[in-house]
């Protein structure tokens, strides 16, 4: 039987990619370019900036920490990318440098058939103090935190948001819980109550 199963799958193709990073459009520790040219360089198939409740759309300046590290990044990321780094340096000293959209980023590493950015969201909510984190994948509109009075009633409104989305727009997204055992926030009876919810953790592997 499953030889039978294995030549129907032989013209599947696994794909290799990771739908949950974060960049310095929220509290990732690096400028999108290098993230992209990292995953491009190691043979990813795709991959997407989940920054919490953010898009990589519109202006941002990211305030580069006086420290060795982020120092040290900053310098590899001006000889790596030259008079393309946009940054200014205020009066204490300290530079900020404006961060890249996706829509000037995607350009610079995307290959149709070999390397895919999808637009993403980590939807980022909290009840009573404890972390709600979802991944909306190819979402097309930010989707804001809008709270509740549970953590299912939370992760429920995240995944009905966006099902409207998806909905209206009739572009193919999906919702998927972050680490559920972050502070053992999420529970197995809370994610039992939920409508629509078929995918969990951060790292998955499509099969086309």
């Amino acid at each position: 039987m499953w030889r039978k199963a294995l030549r129907r799958n032989t013209s599947k193709k696994w794909y290799k990619g990771n739908l949950h990073t974060h960049s310095y459009w929220s509290d990732g520790d690096n400028y999108p370019e290098m993230i992209m040219d990292w995953y491009k360089s190691h043979d990813y198939d795709f991959v997407v900036l989940s920054d919490h409740n953010t898009l990589a759309a519109g202006e941002k300046w990211k305030l580069i920490p006086k420290s060795p590290s982020h120092e040290i990044g900053f310098q590899k990321y001006l000889d790596k990318y030259g008079d393309e780094v946009v940054y200014r340096e205020d009066s204490a000293g300290r530079i900020e440098v404006k961060l890249k959209t996706l829509s000037e980023y995607r350009p610079m590493f995307e290959e149709k058939g070999e390397f895919l950015i999808i637009q993403s969201q980590e939807l980022t909510e909290s009840f009573e103090k404890k972390p709600l984190h979802m991944n909306v994948t190819n979402i097309q509109k930010l989707i804001p935190a809008e709270g509740g009075n549970s953590v299912s009633e939370i992760l429920q409104n995240g995944l009905d948001r966006v099902k409207a989305q998806r909905d209206s727009t009739g572009v193919p997204m999906f919702l998927h819980i972050n680490h559920p055992n972050f502070i053992w926030a999420i529970t197995p009876e809370d994610m039992i109550e939920l409508n629509g919810e078929r995918f969990l953790k951060s790292i998955m592997v499509i099969l086309r």
